[in-house]
């Protein structure tokens, strides 16, 4: 298990890259700047990702309708080797997300650090600043569960055969 929230994937086919492609385009829906993006008043989206593609290459993320810092962002490499198509992807948050859940990581580190080595030590000093390793390890835990399920709608996008000729 990786320390950063940052995963690769290599997903690999027999189909051509120009369906693929296809596929993806046909998967990401275009979002505009919306003032109530999340909640009551969003829009409902048809389309399971938003994002661009250029050439081989794409960078997409999941559409939901609730507010997540955790979500990852998915950069795609569309490969061709004999009769197999690899498709490698790289899954991170994006950058702010990344950099605030690794400063808030090691402040956790640090303080807990600091009342072990106290000689007066207290339990409930300790318990308190637990929430400083509390609160990132459930974030992880939400980045990998959004990591898994982007990875399977990615690969039920793919493998559609509706589109195929």
């Amino acid at each position: 298990m990786e320390i950063l929230p940052y995963k690769k994937v290599t997903l690999e086919t027999k189909l051509e890259p120009k369906i693929i492609i296809d596929r993806i385009q046909d998967s990401i829906e275009d979002v505009d700047f919306q003032f109530f993006r999340y909640g009551l008043f969003s829009k409902v989206y048809e389309k399971p990702f938003e994002g661009e593609i250029d050439g081989n290459e794409f960078e997409i993320q999941r559409l939901v309708n609730y507010k997540n810092a955790m979500l990852p962002i998915m950069f795609g490499n569309i490969i061709r080797e004999s009769n197999v198509t690899k498709i490698e992807i790289k899954l991170r948050l994006e950058k702010v997300a990344c950099i605030a859940l690794n400063i808030f990581t090691i402040i956790g580190i640090v303080i807990n650090l600091s009342i072990f080595t106290k000689e007066s030590f207290k339990l409930e000093d300790c318990l308190f600043n637990l929430a400083f390793l509390l609160l990132p390890a459930v974030f992880y835990v939400i980045f990998w569960y959004e990591y898994k399920t982007g990875i399977e709608e990615l690969k039920v996008v793919i493998e559609n055969k509706k589109n195929e000729c």
